[in-house]
């Protein structure tokens, strides 16, 4: 007999009413693209949210979604608690899915959000992130002393990932991001400069 499927079936892009699928399809780039909880004003997702219609001043639209969203720029909002919500309460710099929060925040950084660090800290206050140097330590043990190349490779992909997240740490400056330990550890800061630089961006006081 083939397996029994897992959890609610796939529903199709065309299934519903033209209402549904449009709530559909918004979802489904909530889940793909929103990494860090940080979104654009789209009122037909914050419609999903809050499961209501919102109306069409911006300020009032502020006010519908303080209970879910906070507003953090001219069109910007963030989802409150989102990261710990959808990553388990915590954040692995080797985990690439965890990864790709940090690299989130980057390209908000470098859109202008240069306090995306603060605000994401700020509504996530229950989010802990793994020490890099503990989980670098770790994973350098692992590869010289795993005797199978396919576990090495795979430990060597964790330890990339380390490194690009040191990568997004320098550009968000994230030395003073609680629960981010061991940032200015002499060994961190020498794996630090083995790496290329990041691509430079403007500095805080430019818009």
């Amino acid at each position: 007999m083939p397996p029994k499927a897992v959890g609610r079936p796939r529903k199709s892009d065309t299934e519903g009413t033209a209402e549904q699928i449009k709530r559909r399809e918004y979802m489904r780039k909530y889940q793909s693209q929103i990494k860090a909880g940080i979104v654009e004003l789209d009122v037909t997702l914050a419609e999903v949210f809050i499961k209501t219609k919102l109306p069409n001043n911006i300020d009032e639209i502020e006010k519908e979604l303080d209970p879910f969203f906070v507003r953090v720029g001219k069109n910007l909002f963030l989802i409150k608690y989102f990261i710990e919500t959808t990553q388990g309460g915590s954040l692995k710099p080797s985990n690439p899915p965890h990864v790709c929060v940090f690299k989130d925040m980057v390209q908000r950084y470098k859109q202008g959000f240069t306090d995306v660090v603060s605000q994401v800290r700020k509504w996530n206050p229950a989010l802990g992130v793994t020490p890099i140097i503990n989980e670098m330590d770790e994973i350098e043990e692992k590869i010289k002393r795993e005797p199978n190349e396919h576990k090495k490779k795979s430990y060597e992909g964790r330890r990339n990932a380390i490194l690009n997240t040191l990568k997004y740490f320098k550009v968000l400056q994230v030395d003073s991001f609680p629960c981010i330990q061991d940032y200015n550890d002499s060994k961190v800061l020498e794996i630090q400069e083995t790496e290329a630089e990041p691509k430079q961006v403007h500095d805080k006081g430019e818009h």
